[in-house]
């Protein structure tokens, strides 16, 4: 009862009590100022009835509000006591398992649980109660239909039940169906592990930079080319696992003077400019020697993805491919049998020759010697023998001239060794050129001493001796042709072998 209250009925109790005593009828203006006072007053009250009222139903609409947004929340909503026993929960959470609110009151909610996950909870609810925060718990729940599904809880305390001492401490539970969420995260590791599998399955060495150029992923072929380049068998090669930036792994490599700091230069400028976008594509083949063997990779730098701010860089080993380029130079340059140049070369070097005898002045020489007893050992020991004598031939020519000088074989027992360098004089010049001719003419005229390998493991030994006609000529570039030198040569030859063989005959013009 307020003050104003109290004072209008002690007002009309003192009235009525002063009119008993004094056994008087009240005055009419007292009556009236009295019943007006008392109509105000049921005025103020009905208001206030109304406001009441009101407010009354605004609570009642806001707790039913409450109400369906809790029981209608995506999201399960539970109250458990410390001992893990339900004691609210919406409707949410019950059409999940497949239960009634009112039947879940009461319950324990580790009963709803799957298998060791009922145990795992029940073991780790103490600690969870006493303090949820940033904690979560992951479970399998058994609907009452069969249906499973796994889900996510975290958990604060009920700031009510806190603030209420005569009521027990309750946790507030949030479950969240992370069933759906769980299928698309094990879709995603089982696509990672399908696509790593494929990266794996694949010789080349792959590696997915990001746009700060950072690895991110590499394949089996990475690791184990890795490892097997490490000093220490079995360790990963330093800045080449995941996490390491390989731009600065280049530009390192650049920095420091190698065979391969030119590449390693050139591969980080590649790099670079397929992740800003100014080259489409990169690739670069490079020199990578081990110990054991002489490599060759290809790298190629691909963008990744729409945005291309990812890069596929591939380093492929083509060290039988660079070998059989080799090999197929070698067919095109150089004769099988002995690996001296063959013709197609020597017209090169000797092209090259005659240019720089123009250049500086100098002579050089051509000579070109047959063997003048090579025909009787071919035809009584057979071509296996004969082949022996010309690789030993090629040997004895090679060590008897300077690197300069270039020695090829034409074919059969022909063979031509071209000089360059000799004296501008050409007194001098000749001079040279005979000395190394007859240097030759002596090497070629010790006995050979040829093995031949039998079925049966034994070794037979066959000497021989050979000597060789040589004819030689001089020019000095501005001369003539090369063909026409070869062809000069070649008579100087056949004037040696007319004059009795094992002899040298330098080709001198005529009139």
């Amino acid at each position: 009862m307020d003050n104003r209250q109290r004072s209008l009925r002690e007002r009309a109790e003192a009235l009525l009590s002063q009119a008993e005593e004094d056994g008087l009828d009240l005055a009419p203006n007292e009556i009236v100022r009295l019943i007006h006072d008392l109509s105000v007053y049921q005025i103020e009250l009905e208001l206030q009835n109304e406001n009441l009222r009101s407010i009354q139903n605004q609570l009642e609409d806001s707790r039913d509000r409450y109400a369906r947004l809790y029981h209608q929340a995506p999201v399960g909503y539970l109250s458990l006591d410390r001992r893990g026993i339900i004691q609210y929960v919406n409707q949410t959470f019950a059409r999940l398992v497949g239960w009634e609110s009112s039947d879940l009151i009461g319950q324990a909610l580790a009963n709803f649980m799957i298998g060791l996950d009922r145990e795992k909870f029940l073991s780790r609810f103490r600690a969870f109660f006493n303090d949820p925060a940033g904690k979560s718990i992951d479970a399998f729940f058994q609907g009452r239909n069969g249906h499973a599904f796994q889900a996510r809880l975290t958990g604060r305390h009920d700031p009510d039940s806190a603030l209420l001492s005569s009521l027990q401490p309750l946790l507030l539970v949030v479950v969240h169906d992370i069933s759906e969420q769980q299928a698309l995260e094990d879709a995603l590791r089982e696509s990672q592990v399908f696509l790593q599998g494929i990266l794996d399955s694949v010789s080349n060495h792959i590696a997915v930079l990001d746009h700060h150029g950072v690895i991110v992923a590499v394949n089996e072929a990475w690791r184990r080319f890795a490892r097997e380049n490490h000093p220490e068998p079995g360790q990963q090669a330093p800045n080449t696992e995941v996490g390491a930036n390989y731009l600065d792994i280049c530009r390192s490599s650049a920095k420091i003077t190698t065979e391969t700091s030119v590449e390693a230069r050139d591969a980080h400028e590649g790099i670079l400019a397929v992740l800003e976008g100014r080259l489409s594509t990169f690739s670069l083949e490079y020199p990578c020697h081990s110990p054991q063997e002489q490599r060759w990779f290809l790298m190629t730098v691909t963008p990744l993805g729409q945005d291309n701010k990812n890069v596929v860089v591939v380093h492929t080993n083509i060290t039988e491919r660079k070998q059989t380029e080799e090999k197929i130079r070698d067919l095109a340059y150089y004769d099988s049998l002995t690996g001296l140049s063959n013709r197609r070369l020597l017209q090169d070097r000797l092209a090259v020759g005659l240019a720089a005898s123009r250049r500086t002045g100098q002579h050089g020489a051509l000579m070109l010697l047959d063997l003048d007893n090579f025909k009787p050992l071919n035809d009584e020991q057979g071509h296996a023998v004969g082949d022996l004598l010309l690789i030993e031939v090629a040997r004895r020519l090679t060590g008897s001239v300077r690197e300069l000088d270039t020695v090829a074989r034409l074919g059969g027992d022909e063979f031509v060794v071209l000089l360059g360098g000799l004296h501008a004089d050409p007194a001098a010049a000749r001079v040279q050129a005979m000395a190394i001719a007859e240097k030759i003419r002596n090497a070629l005229t010790e006995p050979y001493r040829l093995s031949i390998g039998h079925d049966d493991q034994s070794t037979e030994w066959i000497e021989h001796q050979c000597s060789s006609s040589i004819g030689v000529v001089l020019f000095q570039g501005r001369e003539t042709a090369g063909q026409e030198l070869l062809k000069r040569a070649d008579a100087a030859m056949y004037q040696a072998k007319g004059a009795g063989r094992n002899a040298i005959r330098m080709f001198e013009a005529t009139g």
